[in-house]
């Protein structure tokens, strides 16, 4: 937990550095990062965010995809006649870039849905950290001048952004 504090609070002081960078590349690094944190767990990572580029503070985007992709593995369902999946996509629409993370996963009760994003919050009894994941992906995305959006999915959880391209 001192160190996701930690992050939190380097985040928040650290000026801004955009770059132009490439989106699949990052999907590509935050997906092995998952793997390699939980290598137990079979899921099948899916990087379909195509040739998109943006202009945009790399540490904080990264931090946010991290954020998704690791509380879609870990909130997988554990039943052998499901395979989770996790997809990272992009769509440019005019001048913006939307960027999801979907997933087949337990999904979040709609009790729990206006609260995902608050400090320490945590939702199910399945929760294992602290409550610091999604709370740190939504001030990322604040950084970034957006707001994190959650759509409930009937099998799962989809969470998006939308970033200017330029």
């Amino acid at each position: 937990m001192l160190v996701e504090l930690v992050q939190l609070a380097q985040m928040m002081e650290k000026p801004l550095q955009k770059e132009y960078l490439a989106l699949a590349p990052l999907v590509d690094e935050v997906m092995g990062q998952v793997r390699r944190i939980r290598p137990d767990v079979e899921v099948e990572y899916l990087n379909e965010v195509g040739p998109h580029c943006l202009v945009c503070d790399r540490e904080l985007l990264q931090t946010i995809l991290y954020s998704l992709v690791d509380n879609a593995v870990a909130y997988r369902k554990t039943v052998p006649q499901v395979k989770p999946q996790v997809r990272v996509s992009a769509l440019a629409k005019g001048s913006y870039l939307e960027i999801s993370v979907e997933d087949n996963g337990i999904g979040i009760d709609p009790k729990a849905q206006g609260k995902v994003f608050d400090l320490f919050y945590r939702a199910t009894e399945r929760s294992v950290g602290h409550g610091l994941g999604l709370y740190l992906a939504s001030e990322a995305a604040h950084r970034l001048g957006t707001q994190l959006q959650l759509k409930p999915l009937p099998q799962g959880s989809l969470f998006w952004l939308r970033l200017p391209l330029h």
